[in-house]
Formats: structure tokens, C-alpha cells, sequence
């Protein structure tokens, strides 16, 4: 079986996060922190949406049970990542 997951996360690619780093944006998404910056905006000001998860990707699921290595591109759920670049206006 195969599930979405984040895919990049205040972003960052969830894979290069180290521990430290995924704890730190765990706090902000659960509001024990303050909000990290959106990277996507020039201003960078505080992330817009619950959870700061930016784009989501399939992961398998192999027949132990483990997570495997994406397979698909990433989709995009964050509304300012359409605009980064005036994607949409192109």
C-alpha cells in the first residue's frame, strides 16, 4: 500500500531534516513554538497554514511493512508555492 506524506516541510525536503530540525518544525506545526518563516514569500513572514507542510509525495510500503523511497514527483499543497516564480502567470 502506498500513502502520501510530507514531502517538504517549511521548505525543506523532509529527508535532508536532521532530528533536531524535525523537531523544531513539529513545535511550530503544533503551535508549541513560534511560526517559522515562509520561504516562498520575499518578506518571509510566518508560514500561513496549519502545519507548514508545503508538498506531499507518495511513499510505498514495501511487504515488511517499511516505508520505501518516494516514487512519484512531489504535489504542491501550499497556495504561495503557486506563486513562487508567477508560476500560475506562466
Amino acid at each position: 500500500m502506498s500513502r502520501y506524506g510530507i514531502c517538504e516541510w517549511y521548505g525543506s525536503p523532509l529527508s535532508a531534516l536532521t532530528p533536531v530540525q524535525r523537531r523544531e518544525r513539529a513545535a511550530a506545526a503544533w503551535g508549541n513554538a513560534s511560526p517559522l518563516p515562509c520561504p516562498f514569500r520575499a518578506d518571509q513572514p510566518p508560514c500561513r497554514k496549519a502545519g507548514g507542510v508545503c508538498s506531499l509525495q507518495v511513499y510505498p510500503e514495501g511487504t515488511d511493512g517499511r516505508v520505501g523511497i518516494p516514487v512519484t514527483s512531489p504535489v504542491t499543497v501550499c497556495p504561495e508555492r503557486f506563486e513562487q516564480d508567477h508560476i500560475v502567470i506562466r
